[in-house]
């Protein structure tokens, strides 16, 4: 396993609120369900959760070593110690404005008149191995490598959230309405609607990630450890997992 690790988790979740008062709109392709026509576009907001790194400094080598079980460097090395441990947990909240009107011969549409998604990075973690923290070098050096993990994420979400605004924008250019028996009803298939387009935005954004991620994998971040804080200073470490 290498020195520094990564882990991505997501938590996902969503509100919505309506009103019955408004015309009804057309439907993109990626939603389901009996659909009315009629109105302008639904408008979107996209807004970047881009929480702040918080270190943690209570947990040994073995345990972020068991943390990253299974992770093998860029050179296939099981057998690492883990000095260091980035963790990041991504989320989705979303909320929909709506509002209607009765149709015939009963029942109502229900249009979608904004939408608003916070997406991003919730809660994020360096986890650094209490036994290197006495030694400034490494805690130095490890950290500054994790912060710029941290860094990579921000920059990927940044990009990703300026696209995603874009896209949503346009699947929503000819609106989004659904009729049904009620009011609640409707609302429930828009919000399971919205819920699954952002699980692949999530999923998307995940992929992206990983890949910026994987770029800063380095053959060498073993030896790199060695020529900042001195000959050795891994192999006593390892001894101590």
């Amino acid at each position: 396993m290498p020195i520094f690790k990564r882990i991505a988790r997501f938590t996902f979740w969503s509100a919505v609120v309506c009103t019955l008062q408004s015309a009804c709109l057309t439907v993109p392709a990626w939603a389901q369900g009996e659909v009315c026509t009629g109105a302008p576009p639904s408008s979107v907001k996209v807004n970047a959760l881009l929480a702040p790194v918080e270190f943690d400094l209570e947990k040994t080598i073995s345990e972020l070593t068991q943390l990253s079980s299974g992770a093998a460097d860029s050179t296939g090395n099981r057998n690492r110690a883990a000095l260091s441990f980035y963790e990041a947990k991504t989320g989705v909240r979303s909320s929909i404005k709506a509002g209607g009107r009765n149709v015939s011969p009963g029942g109502v549409c229900v249009v979608v008149r904004a939408i608003d998604v916070h997406f991003g990075i919730t809660e994020r973690k360096v986890l650094l191995a209490r036994e290197i923290l006495d030694n400034a070098c490494v805690r130095d050096f490890v950290a500054a490598r994790e912060q710029r993990r941290a860094t990579v994420d921000d920059a990927v979400l940044r990009l990703y959230v300026v696209q995603l605004q874009e896209t949503l924008s346009l699947e929503l250019s000819g609106g989004l309405a659904i009729k049904a028996a009620t009011s609640g009803e409707a609302m429930e298939v828009l919000k399971r609607i919205l819920d699954a387009r952002l699980q692949q935005a999530v999923e998307e954004f995940f992929a992206r990630r990983e890949e910026a991620q994987s770029a800063m994998h380095d053959k060498d971040e073993v030896n790199a450890l060695e020529r900042a804080c001195g000959p050795g200073v891994r192999s006593r470490f390892e001894r101590s997992k």
